[in-house]
């Protein structure tokens, strides 16, 4: 096991070199990838009522890059109570419904001051997620 860490951080310490897209960080006890050119994107649209998006290939960093946007929140002061992360993936959430997520979410609003940042990861697994979607984007608050 540590063999492999070795190697881990050695070519994570080679790629560093060659590549000026990202770096390494440590969040919540575990390396990641800092994207910074991303981030940015993310942040420059931060409290704009467009609902973000983030696409890309199995495995590219598309969770990776909310759990950076949560702790850039977090470090500007925003509430873990403003920040809701649900990944679909969890088994808890398995057999939830579109009318259930939206529930949970409004609910979750009611509770904090100020705005509440909703993170959805592995959204395509709840059937009619873009009905709760469309929904929550009307409220002021979310």
């Amino acid at each position: 096991m540590i063999k492999c860490i070795i190697v881990f951080y050695t070519f994570c310490k080679k790629l560093l070199i060659f590549n000026k897209f990202f770096t390494i960080i440590l969040i919540k006890g575990v390396m990641m990838f800092n994207r910074p050119i991303y981030l940015n994107q993310l942040i420059n649209f931060k409290d704009k009522e467009q609902i973000k998006v983030i696409t890309g290939i199995r495995r590219c960093g598309k969770s990776s890059l909310l759990e950076l946007f949560a702790q850039y929140l977090k470090e500007q002061g925003v509430k873990e109570n403003n920040i809701l992360q649900i990944n679909f993936e969890d088994l808890k959430y398995n057999n939830m419904t579109y009318l259930e997520l939206n529930e949970l979410v409004e609910t979750q609003a009611q509770k904090v001051k100020g705005n509440l940042y909703v993170f959805l990861d592995e959204l395509q697994k709840i059937d009619k997620w873009e009905l709760t979607v469309n929904s929550l984007r009307l409220k002021k608050n979310i």
